[in-house]
């Protein structure tokens, strides 16, 4: 069956399972969609909470992979009107987020594993424009914002247009990325982020509860690692399940 824009379903044996994309067609969403061949992919067990997609303009993308939780009061907003436009979300993302694609040919894309806090902003636009004074246009989008895996974002930072964050990078509160940095495992802080400290890596679990690096680089760890600790380990996210 056609429909103007579409909702993909990936089912649990890998099928896919198309419908309408329109309000009510994802629990836990308000869905806002105006234009035509847009849309937007996620596994049937994937939860929301409190959600908004705003869809303006045609042939736009939310592809969403399974996520570690239910993601939560998150804003996926391509507006104003604009096409060809993507915001990818890799596997494994934890936290909220705001997502904006304004221009033509714009995107975001997260890889896998990612943690943001609360009011973090990826902005691929600046929304307005900014003139030299011979009338050049200053602020053009150059493509969008690629975060690597493994990213974990602090609360209250924005990460704006034609910024790049390497692996296992993070990115301190109320900081601003406004440039790509491609060096991986390091600290961004500040406005505008510069790196501040290199060769990190970082855990989900409480720093008084996670263990050190030394005891998770022994030999075949998964497999060396007592059944209750490695059932802790996978919880936190050190190994795979």
């Amino acid at each position: 069956m056609d429909y103007e824009n579409v909702l993909i379903i990936i089912e649990d044996d890998g099928r896919e399972s198309i419908l309408p994309l329109e309000d009510g067609s994802v629990d836990g969403m308000k869905i806002d969609v105006i234009g035509k061949n847009n849309k937007v992919r996620i596994t049937r067990r994937q939860k929301f909470v409190g959600c908004q997609l705003n869809i303006h303009g045609d042939r736009n993308t939310l592809d969403i992979e399974a996520s570690l939780k239910p993601i939560h009061h998150s804003l996926f907003h391509f507006s104003p009107t604009g096409n060809d436009r993507v915001i990818k979300i890799g596997s494994g993302f934890s936290g909220i987020g705001h997502f904006r694609v304004v221009e033509d040919n714009s995107y975001i894309h997260l890889g896998n594993d990612c943690m943001f806090s609360w009011d973090v902003t990826v902005m691929a636009s600046d929304y307005h424009t900014i003139y030299d004074k011979t009338g050049q246009v200053l602020n053009k989008a150059a493509g969008g914002v690629t975060l690597g895996n493994n990213i974990w974002v602090g609360c209250k930072s924005t990460i704006l247009k034609n910024t790049q964050i390497g692996n296992g990078s993070i990115v301190g509160a109320c900081s601003v990325v406004t440039r790509q940095f491609k060096e991986e495992n390091c600290i961004l802080a500040g406005n505008p982020a510069k790196i501040v400290k290199r060769d990190i890596r970082w855990s989900r679990a409480s720093p008084d509860k996670a263990p050190t690096i030394a005891a998770l680089e022994t030999p075949d760890i998964e497999k060396e690692t007592p059944k209750k600790w490695r059932i802790f380990l996978q919880k936190i996210g050190i190994i795979k399940a």
